[in-house]
C-alpha cells in the first residue's frame, strides 16, 4: 500500500475513510489533482495509524556501531 505506484480514486478513498472511527469528516488533499483526484497509499496509511506510533527496528545482521551515527534515522530504503 505504501509503494510509489499505489493510487486511490475518490470513491475508494471515501469507502476507506468511512470505516475509520477517528475520521473527522474532512478528506485530505489529493496528491494528484489532474486528470482526476488521486490519493497515495501513504496518505491512507498515515490516516489509519495513530499519530503517536514510533517504531525503530533493525535486522539481525545490523552492526551495533551504526546505531549512534549521523544517519541513524535514514536507511537505504528511504531514498528509493
Amino acid at each position: 500500500m505504501t509503494k510509489r505506484d499505489v493510487f486511490i480514486n475518490k470513491e475508494q478513498m471515501m469507502n476507506l475513510l468511512m470505516f475509520l472511527p477517528i475520521w473527522d469528516g474532512k478528506m485530505p488533499r489529493p496528491a494528484i489533482l489532474k486528470p482526476c483526484p488521486l490519493w497515495t497509499g501513504k496518505q491512507v496509511f498515515s490516516l489509519i495509524i495513530p499519530g503517536n506510533v514510533n517504531m525503530i527496528r533493525t535486522h539481525s545482521t545490523h552492526p551495533d556501531e551504526e546505531d549512534d551515527g549521523p544517519y541513524k534515522w535514514i536507511s537505504p530504503g528511504d531514498t528509493k
